[in-house]
């Protein structure tokens, strides 16, 4: 399992390790919507999730056909028992983006 690092600030991009291999995940928080939205690349740059809604509990991988996607799930996961939802300033602090590798998974 691995621990998504997320940053504070309301749109930000990092270099991600899913699995072995190297990606790149932008993320921005939707005022209108009141969400956060992802996309991630692979290192060569190709599209795997394009502006997908943040959501706790579904494997935001699930959406994704495409081959070159990583082995394995990448969730949302609350670590504070009284938080239901995703605010603003919650995301890497009472919730968290994991990703669990196909070896890994139940």
């Amino acid at each position: 399992m691995e621990l998504i690092k997320w940053h504070q600030a309301a749109a930000f991009g990092q270099n991600i390790i899913l699995g072995n291999n190297l990606f790149y995940l932008d993320a921005f928080w939707n005022v209108r919507d009141e969400a956060w939205y992802l996309s991630i690349k692979t290192a060569n740059g190709l599209q795997i999730i394009t502006n997908i809604k943040v959501t706790i509990g579904i494997d935001l991988l699930s959406f994704c056909k495409n081959e070159e996607k990583p082995d394995g799930e990448l969730l949302v996961v609350p670590t504070n028992p009284k938080v239901s939802f995703i605010t603003r300033d919650n995301m890497g602090v009472d919730v968290n983006l994991i990703f669990v590798g196909a070896n890994e998974v139940l």
